[in-house]
């Protein structure tokens, strides 16, 4: 009897624990992934938000612990740059981008894009029918039209699609194990062929077309013409620039900076509902990630008064006179950026009033 009493006891400890492993603020993690510049005055481009609960106590270790993720999406994006406004072209559902190799090519207004996992087995976990392949949005490429908006699944299997510069042939890839293919489809005929097998190239080596009846591939930095028909490659005379139009991560942060956390689909009050109060102490306090209080804040903003907001940053200060040492010297330095925000949303406020 004592033995299933003492076996209940750690039962009940250990649901404790496990229950209470986590905070019960947020942080938010956002990722870009290089980009393309169109010639519609647009960039695209991929984006995924991971938002989670961080652990703590015993959860942290042995590496840092895993988040207890409340919300996941991965998404392909294009943004304007003359309007600032925001359109999703693909959604690829509840994931992050850290396990996922992206692919964007463009051509005119055509553009060829996929998404497959970088390692590991999940190369093989793909559907076992046509059917499921075809409405798995993580599996095969699309061809999105930038001018109708119009999007399509082009074919259910391969990765890397380079469109030639006629907009009627596809060159793409395939994985074969340790080795990779590269075949060529006839957008007209739907005549679709494997032009080589091998397996000394890397499962990314870019490939791309040179004109409408030659196309190349990248190997170990150096390009290549590729046959057609007997999949024979030799050296290329004049190399072209893969990427004259790519966008860095770098300038597409810039470019994007003033959209919400809503604009990208976010609402912190699904994910972390509270009131104002508790909204308010999280700022205060700095719980969570500095985007978490980002996306608290504009949240809140609308409801708040310019005078309320000028408080929360008096509020800060007041707390921050509250502590010594290092501690004080820690939260000075942390609560900057947050106030430099609320600062920020501050004189967005008094422009709308002004205008």
């Amino acid at each position: 009897m004592k033995i299933i009493k003492v076996k209940y006891i750690i039962a009940v400890s250990l649901l404790f624990m496990l229950s209470s492993c986590y905070y019960d603020h947020l942080f938010l993690i956002p990722k870009y992934s290089p980009g393309v510049y169109t010639n519609q005055g647009t960039i695209i481009f991929y984006y995924s938000l991971h938002a989670g609960h961080p652990p703590k106590g015993i959860s942290r270790f042995p590496d840092g612990g895993t988040h207890k993720a409340v919300y996941k999406n991965f998404s392909l994006y294009e943004f304007d740059t003359i309007s600032k406004k925001i359109n999703k072209i693909h959604d690829f559902g509840k994931m992050t981008s850290s396990t996922w190799h992206t692919h964007l090519f463009l051509e005119n207004n055509k553009l060829l894009f996929n998404i497959i996992p970088v390692m590991g087995r999940q190369w093989l976990n793909e559907p076992d029918t046509v059917t499921e392949k075809y409405n798995n949005p993580r599996i095969g490429f699309y061809l999105y039209d930038l001018k109708t908006k119009d999007l399509k699944k082009l074919h259910f299997d391969g990765y890397d699609p380079t469109l030639s510069p006629d907009l009627q042939q596809i060159i793409y890839k395939k994985r074969a194990g340790d080795s990779v293919s590269i075949w060529h489809l006839q957008l007209e005929t739907r005549k679709n062929k494997q032009i080589v097998l091998v397996d000394t190239i890397s499962v990314f080596s870019p490939i791309f077309w040179i004109n409408n009846n030659q196309p190349g591939i990248r190997i170990n930095n150096k390009q290549y013409t590729l046959d057609l028909e007997t999949g024979y490659i030799k050296p290329l005379q004049k190399e072209i620039d893969l990427d004259k139009n790519k966008v860095s991560i770098t300038n597409i942060k810039k470019l994007t900076q003033d959209l919400t956390f809503k604009n990208w689909g976010f609402e912190l009050s699904k994910n972390y509902p509270g009131n104002m109060r508790q909204y308010i102490t999280d700022i205060v306090r700095l719980h969570g990630n500095l985007n978490f209080r980002k996306a608290i804040i504009e949240e809140i903003t609308e409801d708040l008064t310019i005078k309320e907001l000028e408080n929360i940053i008096e509020t800060m200060d007041r707390y921050a006179e509250s502590l010594s040492g290092v501690e004080k010297t820690q939260y000075i330095f942390h609560s900057e950026e947050t106030k430099e925000f609320l600062i920020h949303e501050i004189k967005e406020k008094i422009k709308h009033y002004e205008h």
